[in-house]
């Protein structure tokens, strides 16, 4: 397959010693077997307090498409994918996670979806029956709720995985804190009324592990912003403000 455009991997990352130096180099190493025209690796660093920053620089200075920004403290996903999207420079802008959960070989299929049919957006879809937990299970039925809201058909509502136009993302501001921002993704997405389709993807098993206590306080959150994009979806419908 032969891609003449140029793409735009963007990223966050907040204590990943173990993880983004393997997973970059998988992109860069996929990018260039691919013979893709131009590309970039934008990585926004959330504060990191472990040895990721360290990586991060040495990964910049032996690969020239490696792009790095650092917070000095913590602010959340959104605030640092905002970031990545908004420093970004090519045409079209595949979203990822730096953990490696969802390999670049996916890259492929979405690739393949958005210029078949020229959609806007292609948002990746997870099997769920490969990893069943209460957050699996959780993300699943909020997915569910979101596409009544929002009147939609999304197979994954809450997929980080993207692959997007990017004069679409640029339009963006995601506002949420922690990992409601793939969910907050989507939305705005089809609030721009963006042509979107979902492809079938692979992904590795999450390997972050939750106690009780933080699955049932995400849980909470991730209710809590629901209830918020619901509310907001409501205000734009009723022209009393803009998406």
């Amino acid at each position: 397959m032969k891609i003449n455009n140029s793409i735009s991997i963007v990223t966050a990352c907040f204590n990943e010693e173990k993880k983004i130096k393997k997973t970059i180099i998988s992109w860069i190493d996929f990018l260039k077997k691919k013979k893709i025209k131009k590309f970039e690796i934008i990585i926004t660093d959330d504060g990191s307090t472990d040895k990721t920053r360290k990586i991060l620089d040495n990964l910049k200075k032996k690969n020239k498409e490696v792009r790095v920004y650092k917070f000095k403290k913590n602010f959340g996903a959104s605030v640092a994918f905002n970031n990545s999207i908004r420093k970004s420079k090519n045409e079209f802008i595949l979203v990822n996670d730096s953990d490696n959960q969802y390999p670049i070989n996916n890259f492929l299929h979405l690739w393949k979806e958005i210029t078949k049919h020229n959609y806007d957006v292609v948002i990746g879809s997870r099997s769920r029956l490969k990893e069943l937990t209460f957050l699996s299970i959780g993300s699943y039925l909020s997915g569910k709720i979101m596409n009544i809201i929002y009147k939609s058909n999304v197979e994954d509502f809450n997929c980080a995985l993207k692959l997007s136009k990017s004069k679409i993302l640029k339009r963006i501001n995601l506002e949420a804190v922690g990992l409601n921002y793939s969910t907050e993704m989507t939305a705005k997405i089809i609030e721009m009324k963006s042509k979107i389709s979902s492809v079938k993807i692979y992904h590795n098993k999450n390997e972050k592990k939750k106690g009780i206590k933080r699955i049932a306080k995400d849980s909470v959150n991730r209710l809590i912003f629901i209830t918020y994009l619901f509310l907001r979806l409501t205000l734009i419908r009723l022209n009393i403000i803009k998406s």
